[in-house]
């Protein structure tokens, strides 16, 4: 076994020198990897007069070492832990054997599934540009004896090549990946976005407004409102339990199943059940839903409601008093049943101001690690009980993010607003979103 400085001053004949430069001017002039990959084999097999060659790249998922490219054409994998590939990928050094069978570290596994003998070996690793090691060149069988101290260095050569040539492709392919997945998350966020309501209900007697900010492309929060049979006007605020793609993919069903328990079942109570039903076999306790469900009859000011580990927040005009309402039952998808008493009710009377928040605004910290707190929350509504609900909004999230400082919002924001007997609607939440 030889080890070399690929620094080393090499000595090419003349014929391996021109497959060299030749092998660089390709390198620079295409971009296609099978096609450069294949002149590497040719030219390596021709210098070097040996019977194969394999390029095998790191694979950090499965922690193989896969051939990105093998004489023969069969695709080689081998631990990136064993064999002769293994040690070069992990030690970073040139490996030339004379007898590749008499070496313990030998791999046979390969030579058994490919049917093909190794004798002698020369093995060199693969560096980036970062000099970093993705891989590893194998040439097997020197066709007139073994390989030699100028065969190791025409293979380092080689090697530096083939592994500029190797690490272009991979990151041209990461940031192909990249911006298909940036592409596939604009069109999820346009999708959930488009389920949005696209006005807040106009409502005589009161002002209504729903606004929602996801903290990445896509979120776990949503808003929504429906009609009842009775004349009663449903509203929901929903938080899905995680953030990103896969929250957002159970918003959409949970904002799905409660429109068709809507169709079905008239009553607050019939819906939550139905939805927690079937979220409950779906998410297998690995994921549940904060959800508000309520039903408000204009008239009277009654409203009957659900909070599944949402508490509403209710500010008594006549009193100027703010109380944090209790959850009436644990998020959804928990527990196949819906306990008795789950629903409940309260009345709002002229000036009362009805707020559903996500913990994305109460739980947002600044530098110093302080929450925004429930506290702050109820100052905003009680310096702004007379504003309309969009300007409540509005105003509680420029508060918000003047307590965060430079700190990014790390959550989903939603709020849900219910002004009772307020007569100038103001400027529309919904407008908010971006």
């Amino acid at each position: 076994m030889t080890a070399i400085d690929s620094s080393s001053n090499p000595h090419y004949p003349l014929d391996g020198l021109v497959t060299l430069l030749a092998l660089s001017r390709d390198i620079g002039i295409h971009s296609d990897l099978d096609t450069l990959l294949r002149r590497v084999e040719a030219a390596a097999l021709r210098v070097l007069d040996c019977e194969r060659l394999s390029v095998f790249v790191n694979e950090p998922m499965s922690q193989d070492l896969r051939s990105r490219l093998a004489t023969g054409g069969l695709e080689i994998r081998t631990p990136a832990g064993r064999g002769i590939a293994g040690a070069v990928f992990r030690e970073g050094t040139l490996i030339n054997l004379t007898d590749a069978q008499a070496d313990p570290r030998f791999y046979t596994e390969i030579d058994r599934q490919t049917g093909f003998t190794t004798r002698t070996l020369l093995a060199v690793p693969l560096r980036g540009v970062d000099n970093q090691v993705i891989g590893v060149l194998e040439l097997l069988n020197k066709r007139d004896g073994s390989f030699t101290a100028t065969d190791e260095e025409l293979a380092l050569t080689l090697g530096s090549l083939t592994g500029i040539t190797l690490q272009r492709q991979i990151l041209f392919d990461q940031y192909r990946e990249k911006q298909r997945l940036e592409h596939d998350l604009q069109l999820a966020r346009n999708i959930q976005r488009s389920l949005l309501p696209v006005s807040d209900p106009q409502v005589p007697g009161y002002d209504i407004a729903g606004w929602t900010q996801a903290a990445a492309a896509t979120g776990g929060d949503f808003y929504d409102y429906f009609d009842l049979p009775d004349g009663r006007l449903g509203l929901v605020v929903a938080d899905v339990a995680g953030h990103g793609l896969a929250a957002s993919l159970l918003a959409c069903e949970t904002r799905a199943l409660i429109r068709a328990a809507v169709g079905s079942n008239g009553t607050v109570a019939g819906v939550v059940d139905r939805v927690n039903e079937l979220l409950f076999r779906d998410l297998h306790n690995e994921r549940f839903v904060v959800l508000f469900v309520g039903a408000l009859a204009p008239g009277t000011g009654r409203l009957e409601f659900v909070g599944a580990g949402c508490a509403p927040l209710l500010y008594r005009h006549a009193s100027r008093e703010f109380s944090v309402m209790e959850s009436t039952m644990a998020p959804l998808g928990i527990f196949p049943i819906v306990a008795d008493g789950a629903v409940t009710e309260v009345t709002l009377h002229p000036g009362d101001v009805l707020m559903l928040a996500t913990d994305g605004f109460y739980e947002w910290e600044n530098e110093s690690r302080d929450q925004f707190g429930l506290e702050r929350l109820a100052d905003v509504v009680r310096v702004n009980a007379g504003a309309s609900a969009g300007d409540l909004i509005r105003r509680l999230y420029q508060v918000v993010s003047a307590h965060a400082e430079s700190v990014k919002q790390a959550d989903d924001l939603t709020a849900l607003v219910v002004v009772r007997g307020a007569d100038v609607p103001g400027e529309r939440a919904h407008e908010l979103r971006q």
